[in-house]
């Protein structure tokens, strides 16, 4: 399949029964075990993996603008979507959410991660590699899935070593290429209340 591409970004607001309003940020990515999976992986864990996480840090415990963010890659079978997901805390509109992220983004995309910032993605990323082979049926599971996916159950090492491989330039490039490309911009506000809605942002592809 050919890889999908907006060709400009499409924001949407939804009213809904709901008390703070959310923020959804999406990009067209890869599939699963594809070339780029893995860096965006570990790029999804340097912007909102951890407490010291660029996002966490700057809207969760700096700015006490959003009461959660959350950021990951999902790779599926023929495609992929990149999410940035950030709910405003009370007296907080998804604009100043909008802004910080866009700022984390930019600043990602043209330096790129740290080299402790790397390492801790990795390291994170194989510990939970490595619990979920703790019990039998998850090993059964992940044999099955290897199987179906790449034709070879006993694809471990091989998964393992896509992560390890990962250099800085890596999880730069694909900051550039996909996440400063356009995007799905989505707001859920309460009923009655669209001017918490972020606002169009546009992107040149």
């Amino acid at each position: 399949m050919p890889p999908v591409r907006l060709a400009r970004d499409t924001a949407r607001v939804i009213e809904d029964r709901v008390q703070l309003p959310r923020l959804y940020y999406v990009w067209p990515t890869v599939p699963d075990l594809a070339g780029d999976d893995a860096a965006l992986q570990l790029l999804a864990y340097i912007l909102a993996g951890d407490k010291n996480s660029r996002l966490d840090r700057r809207l969760v415990y700096e700015k006490r603008s959003a009461s959660s963010v959350t950021a990951y890659q999902d790779g599926k079978r023929l495609g992929g979507d990149f999410w940035v997901v950030a709910t405003a805390r009370p007296e907080h509109t998804l604009p100043e959410l909008q802004g910080d992220i866009e700022e984390v983004l930019t600043r990602l995309a043209a330096e790129g991660p740290t080299a402790r910032e790397l390492d801790q993605a990795k390291n994170a990323t194989e510990a939970d590699f490595l619990r979920g082979l703790e019990t039998v049926n998850r090993k059964a599971d992940q044999l099955n899935s290897y199987f179906v996916r790449t034709g070879t159950a006993d694809w471990f090492a091989q998964d393992l070593a896509r992560f390890r491989g990962v250099t800085a330039a890596d999880v730069q490039r694909v900051a550039q290429t996909y996440l400063r490309a356009p995007r799905v911009i989505l707001s859920v506000v309460p009923e009655g209340k669209t001017d918490l809605a972020a606002k169009p942002v546009e992107v040149t592809p």
